[in-house]
């Protein structure tokens, strides 16, 4: 081997740990960002709102934002989190972009093959849409201020049941939400209840029940503020949190 040769392969050499080095540093600094981010989110009062970042095809430092809430609390939380110093930009999770799974830092095995944890992000994408598909501009109806489904539900449960049957490995948080109306303790029971017969239902169409919990959050996480008729009904509502270890985003129906 000659002294030119050497030279080519020491260069490439130090290209190489160089760019893997910048992949490291990147992948620790985004790291931290999502930690604040996260932090400063949960404080808020909404601990089920997630937080992560573009990864691919580099680090952007622009953050992705997901869970239920309304929508003066998203433009709230998007204003928190922009305003990190290091954070690029913020958006609510709708548009095509890879990131690394919620509360999950960045390995150097990761960034050095990132491909199963993209997978795993775009076979969560995949399994909400499904979802999507099955509640759009459809409603689950319980009797008044009880937490009994009525039976004309029984058909939107069946198709939760089977979008939720294709997607393995994804664990589904069933959240329940009242309107502004009542008191606080009741919606709180009530929304509660809700959601653990959702569970009920979709258990008795096949879900394993270990892939199902529940949680309600009684009238706290209005969608539309007052107690409108329109208000009411949008507010009083299920939502379909899928986690794909750990990689999360919601739906509502």
């Amino acid at each position: 081997m000659n002294s030119t040769t050497k030279f080519v392969i020491g260069a490439v050499a130090t290209s190489v740990m160089a760019m893997a080095a910048h992949s490291v540093l990147a992948a620790g600094f985004i790291g931290k960002l999502q930690n604040l981010a996260q932090t400063r989110v949960t404080a808020s009062g909404l601990p089920n709102v997630r937080v992560a970042f573009i990864t691919e095809p580099a680090y952007e430092r622009v953050a992705i934002l997901s869970g239920a809430a309304s929508a003066d609390e998203k433009e709230r939380l998007l204003a928190a989190v922009k305003a990190i110093p290091g954070v690029k930009d913020a958006r609510w999770m709708r548009d095509p972009v890879t990131a690394y799974p919620v509360d999950t830092a960045p390995t150097v095995s990761e960034v050095a093959s990132p491909a199963s944890t993209i997978a795993t992000v775009l076979e969560g994408r995949d399994c909400q849409d499904k979802v999507d598909s099955a509640i759009a501009g459809r409603t689950l109806h319980f009797d008044l201020s009880r937490s009994t489904l009525k039976p004309e539900s029984d058909a939107l449960i069946s198709s939760v049941a089977d979008a939720l049957g294709q997607c393995q490995g994804a664990v589904i948080e069933v959240q329940g939400h009242t309107d502004l109306t009542g008191n606080h303790a009741a919606n709180q029971r009530l929304s509660e209840a809700r959601a653990n017969a959702v569970i009920a239902a979709l258990v008795a169409k096949g879900v394993p029940k270990d892939r199902l919990t529940a949680a309600g959050f009684g009238e706290t996480q209005p969608k539309i503020a007052g107690i409108t008729e329109d208000a009411n009904a949008a507010n009083r509502r299920i939502e379909f949190d899928l986690n794909m270890s750990p990689s999360a985003e919601s739906r509502t129906q």
